[in-house]
């Protein structure tokens, strides 16, 4: 099978690092991952799948579920699109951030790409495989009523912004715009506009935005090569079914590689305060260049940048020829020496650009240090005292500013010059600062000039492409520092019914955290206007209430508890393939093993029961497998603490215990799954679970009330 590299540089990154995607051109769930990829720049190698049921990469790297997507980081396969986009935006921090770094809104965001898979795709592939006219109808009126409710969640989402994500595309952009393909699809055989300017205007303007953005529109299939596609196939839902196994042809078409033989280089990071200088100059001189994004310096490095910078090892290098230099400001200086267009950066009068160099000299010592300052101050009155020599820098550079600019809108006069862009690189880490300390260090009052010229700054035709905006350095920040704040001291509810698998889900996380909650209780055959207020999706428990927000789902909850109160334990392991790992497997438990207990309990005869059964003891032994994995040898999931995966397969215990008796079948054995049988019994009695999970005997009374079973 050929190996088509799409995109990015491989050259220099180690096997550890090497990226590999397995996919197939139609595939909408692919596609999610693509465009991760694209928007994290990351370079990788998209291996073309045609029949995912016989391939053996396939088998071999999603034994499981036997599908694609499947990423390959080193030599780590991380299954399943939405846990790869959220691996994708774990590991790489280059880019904008994909979820949100606010707990509550990466919940919001989960919730809703969830609800997409669960009731848009089934949806749409309702009115693709449709046997009647009426039939056909019913499964139309379900697709419009998605699309309305995803047109509100737009609006509120995107705050009169472009995207779900608001100014950049986001984690419910991506889940949703995926399935634009197959919408698109079904539009062609059904005859009925789904996204419509009338209808769904938010959405019709959204998905014209989101087809053009640049992460997109390289990935996205052509629309009649998706419909050709499914005339191919003989049924309109080929295409936009999970099951890619019935993929007969391939896209024959190959982006080229970028081979451009131009002579000049920049190895940059896009948050990069310094790379964005050397872009800015080599903008004004109108340079051709190849960009090479470092995925993240701190933590890897290229064998490229530590080839062309061995002594300090950092972005900004510029590679002109054979040469190599370093350094943002020598760089700066460089580009205006090397290509002598009529635009000079530095002035022409000798004195003149000894004060630019003093300046910049200044911010790069002065401003940056007093910056770092107050981001690092451990208390208040260091903050507060970093907080006045910032304050001072900046007054300082005031004074500068109105002597050199010379009542022109920049340092350099009329023109952005060496100053400017020595200056330039403070204003994103300032407006970050700002937004963190609650202290206006720019102001109209102090300094009125540097208040007008950063917005002009920022404005300019050479800095808009390059500088991210201040809601993406804050989010970045926030990442990558770890900034945000909790919220800790609001008030917790949770709403839960007594024997619910995943209200325990819920306390079991809460207690873990120690976090003091009003527990409410909800009858089973009536639902309270709380719930149906807090859950007017799914009109379920559990909901867990946090101040003036409500979070859904019982293993979004658990997440956004872990991430709430960040104190010890931690639920999630912190490494991204080790996320990634629980998550899937969280997911398996979730669709394959509560589906299976289902089927054995809601059997109508033995034959029936005993065939589920065996599927039930095949889940079970895969959880076997993932125990002995991920446990390390330790007695739970998480290996000595409870984490996510205990969490999330604990939950069907109770139910397990109650299937066990009714069908006389043991799933866990200690001749099929000696670890398991041995982590439930740990599970049970942790201090954690034990207050609030019921006993065999309680379940089972539970079972013959609700079911009437004997």
């Amino acid at each position: 099978k050929q190996k088509r590299i799409i995109m990015g540089l491989m050259n220099g990154v180690n096997n550890d690092e090497y990226v590999r995607l397995l996919g197939a051109w139609p595939s909408p769930f692919v596609l999610r991952t693509r465009i991760a990829l694209n928007l994290k720049r990351v370079p990788y190698e998209y291996l073309e799948e045609e029949d995912t049921l016989n391939s053996e990469s396939v088998l071999n790297y999603n034994p499981v579920h036997k599908q694609i997507p499947i990423l390959i980081h080193g030599n780590k396969p991380i299954r399943e699109s939405l846990n790869i986009v959220m691996y994708v935006d774990e590991t790489w921090l280059s880019g904008p951030p994909i979820l949100p770094s606010d707990p509550f809104d990466r919940a919001v965001a989960r919730f809703w790409d969830v609800y997409i898979d669960e009731h848009c795709f089934t949806s749409i592939n309702g009115v693709a495989v449709a046997k009647d006219e009426e039939e056909r109808k019913m499964a139309i009126a379900k697709l419009e009523q998605c699309m309305a409710l995803l047109e509100e969640t737009f609006q509120e989402c995107s705050k009169g912004r472009g995207f779900f994500g608001g100014d950049n595309i986001g984690f419910i952009d991506i889940g949703f715009g995926s399935m634009l393909g197959p919408l698109k699809v079904l539009e062609k055989f059904s005859g009925v506009k789904f996204i419509h300017p009338e209808n769904t205007p938010g959405l019709f303007n959204w998905a014209d935005r989101f087809y053009a953005h640049e992460a997109v529109k390289p990935v996205m299939p052509d629309t009649e090569k998706l419909v050709e596609f499914a005339r191919l196939n003989k049924k309109t839902d080929s295409s936009i079914s999970r099951d890619t196994t019935q993929i007969k042809k391939r896209q024959k078409t190959e982006m080229a590689q970028n081979g451009s033989k131009n002579t000049v280089k920049l190895i940059g990071t896009w948050s990069s305060p310094f790379a964005l200088r050397a872009r800015i100059a080599l903008h004004l001189k109108s340079v051709e260049y190849e960009y090479i994004e470092e995925a993240d310096v701190l933590k890897s490095k290229s064998d490229l940048l530590l080839k062309s910078n061995p002594i300090h090892k950092k972005v900004p290098v510029l590679i002109h020829g054979g040469d190599s230099i370093c350094e943002s400001l020598n760089i700066v200086q460089y580009v205006d020496e090397a290509w002598p267009s009529k635009l000079s950066i530095l002035p022409s009068n000798p004195k003149e650009r000894a004060s630019a160099r003093f300046w910049a000299h200044f911010v790069d010592g002065k401003g940056f240090e007093s910056i770092d300052a107050v981001a690092g101050a451990k208390d208040d009155a260091g903050r507060m005292a970093a907080a006045g020599n910032l304050m001072e820098s900046l007054a300082a550079l005031e004074e500068a500013f109105q002597k050199s600019s010379k009542g022109g809108e920049f340092f350099g006069g009329e023109n952005i010059g060496y100053v400017d862009i020595a200056c330039g690189a403070i204003v994103g880490p300032l407006s970050v600062i700002e937004a963190f300390s609650g202290v206006k260090f720019l102001s109209p009052d102090t300094t009125p000039g540097l208040v007008q010229w950063a917005e002009r700054f920022r404005a300019h035709e050479a800095v808009k492409p390059y500088m991210p905006t201040v809601a993406e350095f804050v989010e970045f920040a926030k990442q990558k520092f770890n900034m945000a704040q909790s919220g800790l001291n609001s008030t917790v509810k949770l709403l839960g019914t007594w024997g619910s698998p995943f209200a325990l889900r819920a306390q079991v996380a809460l207690h873990l955290k120690s976090v003091e909650y009003e527990y409410m209780e909800e009858v089973l055959n009536s639902k309270s206007d709380l719930l149906l207020e807090s859950n007017p999706i799914y009109k379920k428990v559990p909901v867990l209430i946090h101040g003036d927000v409500s979070v859904c789902e019982s293993l979004n909850i658990v997440q956004y508890i872990d991430e709430s109160w960040p104190s010890d334990p931690s639920i999630l392991p912190s490494h991204p393939s080790d996320r990634a790992f629980a998550r899937f497997w969280a997911h398996f438990v979730d669709g394959k093993c509560f589906e299976t207990i289902n089927a054995v309990a809601g059997a109508k005869d033995n034959d029936v029961r005993m065939a589920m059964a065996g599927n039930l003891t095949d889940c079970l032994t895969s959880l076997e497998e993932a125990f002995q994995k991920s446990s390390k040898g330790g007695y739970l999931f998480g290996g000595e603490n409870i984490g996510f995966l205990d969490i999330a397969c604990g939950a069907m215990v109770g139910p397990l215990s109650v299937v066990e008796k009714f069908s006389g079948v043991k799933f866990l054995s200690e001749d099929t799954t000696p670890g398991m049988l041995q982590w439930a019994e740990k599970f049970r009695a942790h201090e954690a679970v034990e207050p609030y999970l019921p006993t065999v005997a309680e379940f089972l009374e539970f079972a013959k009330k609700k079911f009437n079973v004997q």
